[in-house]
């Protein structure tokens, strides 16, 4: 019998839970909501035990579809990178804090004042922006403003962190996904600067590689879910490098592109690049890193597109959008509808259409909130590639985004690289399994899992015509920012609690 991996992936807004054999072929795969609560503007919160409730829903639907709990042979976690506080029982001291968050404003504006490029290398190994998407900013927001919330707070915490502790019982983290708070080389937290954040270095859960064993399946977990007891749990990733380990980052000449509530998109480098402005650069395993970016509106634009526009689902979107066909004079869409990270890191950047005329209609608008986000991907990638010394020869997409194939199209022919498709666009999930398997000792390397387990699906080529029309609009695209700036109006307030 092939041995089977479970792979659980917390989305910002879905939760997707599957079963991957050893070869990556997917036996079943379920999805559940999870809310997203904005009680503020700039602010946005999930309740952890929310996360573990639409796991267990997901299970069960998994389980009807004929797997069986005594089959699963170990467990990988992946989840958004979102910040959450535990108290000394492992429950939520208050509410997580996501990635779309956008409250701590004055504490990014504090730790960017206090430490300059050449501190932050030191401290993180890194060159981390200080915005408030980052957990440092969220962590001192919570620690310097809630001294109720503060005084219980035991573990500083992600997302997937809490599902693998209600699994295996084990508090325990990444350099990744601890990114700001812990030296990327070390895991380590300088006693100084975690200070000014409020914590200490003990707040910091244990430190591992991936695809370690963060402990064991309990017997609270199996009368939860039917695993066995002792069945190993890996340590996982943030949903990012889970993406992007099973979107063909080992794939020769590669970029990649998880296609998802937002956009990754980056490559892999064996060398360190000299600069990375903007983007991220961190290490990947032990020989590479990854230069990457992180926007903050992808498939989330084309949600805000869809109801904006009056319309009832994606597919009618899609099907407006279909009937236009590429053209200087169509309006441009920038998706800074929740300010933007990569390469702006700007929590307070808005979003536009332009170059409105009266001739456009719905049709117009639809095509272009799928452009906007595509000029957000060749910018990430243009800058990726010039940063990691690279030129990618194609650029492999998975995520949601990857099932529209006009949209795939539209990807090829603004990047003008051929835009290969992976065959399973779960791609969270499925980079989880591939963890479990390396943890479980099915593969030797992450390397050997992603040549084992990822298989790819169709490929779209660029239309160059299109393509030369798409560069002119592109550098409007990128010139947007800095002309719009100075007419945002700030919708945050960061002295209020």
């Amino acid at each position: 019998m092939p041995k089977l991996f479970l792979g659980i992936d917390i989305g910002t807004t879905a939760t997707k839970v599957g079963v991957f054999g050893s070869d990556g072929k997917r036996l079943a795969l379920a999805s559940a909501g999870c809310p997203v609560r904005r009680e503020h503007p700039g602010w946005a919160e999930q309740d952890p035990e929310d996360w573990w409730r639409s796991f267990l829903a997901c299970w069960e639907d998994v389980r009807a579809d004929g797997i069986a709990p005594g089959d699963i042979n170990a467990v990988g976690v992946s989840g958004h990178f979102s910040t959450v506080f535990l108290d000394a029982e492992g429950k939520p001291a208050r509410p997580a804090i996501t990635w779309q968050d956008a409250r701590a404003v004055d504490e990014a504006e504090y730790l960017t004042q206090k430490y300059d490029e050449t501190a932050t290398q030191s401290l993180a190994g890194a060159r981390v922006p200080f915005a408030p998407s980052m957990p440092a900013c969220k962590v001192r927001w919570v620690m310097t403003r809630q001294p109720e919330v503060a005084a219980r707070v035991r573990w500083i915490a992600q997302t997937k962190d809490y599902i693998a502790l209600q699994l295996c019982g084990e508090v325990c983290s990444d350099v990744q996904s601890m990114l700001g708070l812990v030296h990327v080389g070390t895991g380590v937290a300088d006693p100084d600067y975690a200070a000014d954040l409020g914590i200490r270095p003990s707040h910091i859960p244990r430190i591992a590689p991936p695809f370690r064993n963060a402990g064991y399946v309990t017997h609270e977990a199996y009368e939860a879910t039917g695993l066995r007891i002792g069945v190993p749990v890996s340590l996982g990733w943030v949903d990012a490098f889970c993406s992007m380990l099973a979107t063909g980052v080992y794939r020769p000449g590669a970029a990649f592109d998880y296609a998802g509530t937002s956009e990754i998109v980056g490559v892999r480098v064996t060398t360190e690049p000299r600069r990375h402005d903007g983007l991220l650069a961190l290490p990947f395993d032990r020989k590479s890193s990854v230069v990457y970016g992180l926007t903050n509106c992808g498939a989330d634009a084309l949600a805000w597109a869809k109801e904006t526009l009056g319309l009832s689902s994606f597919d009618e979107l899609l099907g407006l959008a279909s009937t236009v066909e590429t053209d200087a004079s169509n309006p441009m869409f920038i998706p800074y509808l929740d300010g933007e990270r990569s390469p702006i890191w700007d929590a307070d950047a808005t979003g536009s259409w332009i170059n409105l005329r009266r001739n456009h209609g719905r049709n117009h608008l639809a095509h272009a909130a799928l452009e906007g986000v595509a000029y957000g991907v060749s910018q990430l990638v243009t800058l990726a590639g010039l940063y990691g010394s690279v030129c990618p020869s194609e650029l492999v997409v998975s995520g949601g985004g990857a099932r529209s194939d006009l949209w795939s199209q539209i990807r090829a022919d603004v990047t003008g690289l051929p835009v290969q498709v992976v065959d399973e666009v779960e791609t969270g999930a499925l980079g989880a399994a591939m963890l479990a398997a390396v943890a479980y000792g099915e593969y030797e390397s992450m390397a050997d899992a992603a040549e084992a387990m990822t298989r790819t699906g169709k490929r779209f080529q660029p239309d160059m015509n299109a393509h030369r029309l798409h560069r002119a609009r592109q550098q409007r695209y990128d010139m947007a920012y800095d002309a719009m700036r100075v007419l945002k109006v700030s919708v945050y307030e960061p002295d209020r609690e």
